[in-house]
């Protein structure tokens, strides 16, 4: 597979940026009284897919990341379509 131009992977990023706040607080709907802070944006290098870097506050240390695609999504819970995360 042939990777996005640099370029391209900037503009995503910094459409991210615009979508999620970086340094932000956010909420999971499993554990809304669990919070996260984003810490930063990243590329995967398999797919050329923007993802967000975050960690649990309750957690320090610990950092995760998810495909923003997936981190913007509703997901289905109790019944309801709510949003993955909501910010805080």
């Amino acid at each position: 597979m042939a990777h996005v131009p640099y370029e391209e992977l900037r503009r995503r990023l910094a459409e991210a940026a615009e979508m999620v706040e970086l340094g932000g607080r956010y909420a999971h709907y499993k554990h809304p009284d669990k919070p996260y802070r984003v810490v930063d944006f990243t590329v995967r290098e398999e797919d050329d897919e923007v993802a967000v870097i975050y960690e649990p506050e309750h957690e320090p240390g610990v950092r995760h990341d998810r495909k923003l695609s997936a981190w913007l999504e509703e997901t289905e819970h109790e019944g309801k379509m709510v949003p993955r995360f909501v910010k805080l």
